[in-house]
């Protein structure tokens, strides 16, 4: 009987040990197809890793990132928390989980998640970046440089980091330190486009013209779809007076992406100040339409339209 019993434990045991390593390669597969973007694919993968084993953690949580990026947050959040339950001191699912939150503006759920992460784990310096950027949208500015201070201590060639902290440099009006986080940024990532946009953005507000439309070439060279510097090259060249030249920028912007509320709006400015205002009334009402409530503003300040 003994021996039978004996048997059977060890058939189970196989079966059991099998079935985790099939769940193994469908994770594996999955992560591969999530790190190139194929997200569809990936939570193929993931789902059927979960199909033979209903308690694995990490597929869950790789599930969950990849809902993520289709922005399907509530899927995400789901799986979030079933990983939770499964593995409560899994402090990668914690961070995750709070960048959601962060995105939908609760702000205090996403610090509570990312303070449970450093519970679990007190060297996440991601967790303490993260915190820091829900501070600042929470307008808690000098909180957050201390939380950015940790972060950068346990992690000092971060320049996701250096970014962050320069944005709320600026909402401080400290734009010197802004501009010497953006540059150590880059200095650390010289691929990093949205550092030498935010960068060229500061060096318009002083109205260093060159060095900012410098820096927003540069960020278009590097991402050649991202209008936000194709639109503020066009912004510093109307304030310089250039106005045929942002008009060409804005047109270039808009190429790219025909509802771009700003784009639109900025367009507008510069034909009101040619003196072609129908094409002006055109461009703010369609950036209007788009939910850009600044060209409402102006549609009844210069047309005097309640549009």
């Amino acid at each position: 009987m003994k021996t039978k019993l004996s048997v059977l434990f060890l058939i189970i045991f196989v079966l059991s040990s099998c079935g985790r390593r099939d769940a193994d390669k469908f994770n594996s597969r999955g992560s591969d197809y999530y790190k190139q973007g194929k997200y569809i694919l990936a939570i193929e993968q993931f789902s059927e890793a979960i199909k033979i084993n209903p308690q694995f953690a990490e597929a869950f949580n790789n599930r969950g990132l990849a809902y993520f990026k289709q922005g399907k947050n509530e899927k995400a959040l789901a799986d979030y928390d079933s990983a939770i339950i499964l593995k409560p001191l899994f402090a990668e699912v914690y961070t995750n989980r709070g960048q959601i939150f962060h995105k939908q503006g609760n702000y205090d759920a996403a610090i509570a998640d990312y303070r449970k992460a450093i519970t679990i784990k007190p060297e996440d310096a991601k967790a303490y970046n993260n915190i820091a950027r829900s501070m600042t949208e929470q307008g808690r500015y000098d909180s957050a440089m201390i939380e950015f201070g940790i972060a950068l201590k346990l992690d000092p060639k971060h320049p996701e980091f250096y970014y962050n902290r320069a944005n709320t440099y600026e909402k401080l009006k400290n734009v010197e330190a802004a501009i010497a986080d953006y540059t150590t940024a880059i200095r650390l990532n010289p691929k990093f486009a949205k550092a030498y946009n935010n960068r060229g953005s500061v060096y318009d507000d002083q109205k260093k013209y060159n060095l900012a439309q410098a820096d927003y070439a540069m960020a278009i060279k590097l991402d050649s779809a991202f209008t936000e510097p194709i639109n503020n090259r066009g912004l510093s060249y109307y304030n310089e007076g250039k106005v045929d030249s942002a008009i060409a920028e804005y047109n270039a912007a808009l190429k790219i992406n025909p509802e771009y509320p700003e784009a639109l709006y900025n367009r507008g400015y510069a034909f009101y100040k040619k003196g072609e205002k129908d094409l002006c009334e055109k461009d703010w009402k369609k950036a209007a339409d788009l939910g850009y409530s600044d060209a409402r503003k102006k549609l009844k300040k210069y047309f005097d339209l309640d549009y």
